[in-house]
């Protein structure tokens, strides 16, 4: 797969804002989701805390939910942007 090339990966009505969609292009898998503004996004299937597929998650405030530990992997980079542990204390 080429770094930094544009790849179709579904339907521009397959991708939901609701919940994540998961495909595999030359054998990587993907998962793609809708933000709040409705801007379609793509992410690795793996969280990057565990493993989890985000396929199997959810979508929460533009924001794929993995399903492993209830984390939270920001739209543009992929990262943990809240865990379960995170509290407004912090």
């Amino acid at each position: 797969m080429y770094i930094n090339f544009w790849y179709p990966v579904a339907l521009s009505e397959e991708v939901k804002a609701d919940e994540p969609l998961r495909v595999e292009i030359l054998s990587l898998k993907f998962v793609a989701f809708r933000d709040a503004d409705g801007a379609a996004h793509v992410l690795s299937d793996t969280c990057v805390h565990r493993g989890g597929s985000l396929g199997k998650g959810w979508v929460k405030d533009g924001s794929v939910i993995c399903p492993r530990r209830s984390a939270c992997c920001g739209t543009f980079r992929g990262s943990i942007s809240t865990s379960p542990r995170s509290s407004s204390s912090d």
